[in-house]
């Protein structure tokens, strides 16, 4: 098929939330002044094909942080508006894909302008919003029969059906992935202190791999950057993560000074204290952490090591 593959390296996150963009900068003039101006930024339209449910799931976690927040991001909302989504639904899941137990996979669940499935005599399609509907009806297709969308729905229902059976025999290296979200947050919040820290911290690298490729991390610093004649600075924003030194670090020192307590800030966060701040978990499944993480670290593993250490004491 023309989308059999899973899920890229690449979310939409830098489209964006670009890795580094300047904010302004200021010049010293000819009469000594300084003159403060901003990038002339004229963003063309994009539009992605082949966007999968996890990462639609993602930008909606992104829009409740940059547009629908008390502080609306005019760069990250200016993007947006110019960002075109034709999705489509997953026909096979990875090894490291989870999305079937965070509810945002492997079909799409809404979220773009055009939706399509791949069936065996070429695509499903349906435009969800207006500008997706007014593509639509200017092309030449042909109405769906209930043959062709059955076969569709069944093909899903396999899916779902065969990434819960592989949820259901987890290994070191299995082909199935699955978090177990009842009362997840009340027992992530409750074991802050909990000895399964330093366990994790014994072999992560605190080398920040994961909130780099993670599809809603979009913690940032503000660098200021000048010339050696110090007649020209530019402020610059860059991505940040919680796994550095610096991030936490205040007038005191850090306050997460250790790799335990940093792997700790960044899984409870992801999928506990998200919901307390925007009302949706962090991780929509996509398994990048999983798949980039240079010494194995398996996140939904080390949720269920959580649980079994806790349960034990």
């Amino acid at each position: 098929g023309w989308f059999d593959f899973v899920v890229g390296p690449q979310s939409l996150k830098p489209f964006l939330l670009p890795p580094r963009e300047t904010l302004f900068q200021i010049d010293r003039t000819p009469d000594r002044q300084w003159s403060v101006s901003e990038p002339d930024e004229r963003d063309q339209p994009l539009a992605v094909i082949g966007v999968r449910g996890c990462d639609v799931a993602a930008l909606a976690i992104l829009d409740k942080v940059f547009l629908d927040g008390p502080h609306r991001d005019p760069r990250y909302a200016r993007r947006r508006a110019e960002l075109f989504l034709v999705g489509i639904s997953c026909r096979r899941a990875a090894p490291t894909c989870f999305c079937h137990s965070m509810d945002t996979g492997p079909e799409l669940r809404g979220g773009c302008d055009i939706e399509l499935r791949e069936v065996a005599a070429g695509f499903l399609i349906r435009g969800t919003t207006k500008r997706g509907h007014s593509i639509v009806s200017a092309l030449d297709v042909e109405m769906a029969t209930s043959e062709v969308v059955s076969e569709s729905n069944r093909h899903t229902t396999r899916l779902q059906q065969e990434m819960a059976g592989r949820a259901s025999r987890p290994s070191r290296h299995g082909s199935g992935r699955w978090v177990d979200r009842t009362g997840l947050h009340d027992r992530l919040m409750q074991g802050l202190d909990h000895e399964h820290w330093q366990h994790v911290a014994e072999r992560c690298l605190a080398c920040a791999n994961c909130t780099m490729v993670c599809p809603t991390c979009f913690c940032t610093s503000v660098d200021d950057v000048s010339d050696l004649h110090n007649e020209h600075v530019v402020r610059q924003r860059r991505w940040e993560s919680c796994f550095t030194t610096e991030h936490s670090y205040t007038v005191a020192g850090p306050v997460h000074p250790s790799t335990a307590s940093r792997y700790r800030q960044w899984l409870v966060h992801k999928l506990a204290s998200w919901e307390d701040q925007f009302g949706t978990t962090g991780c929509v499944g996509c398994g990048r952490c999983i798949t980039w993480c240079p010494v194995g670290i398996d996140v939904t593993e080390e949720v269920t090591n959580f649980e079994a250490r806790t349960s034990n004491g």
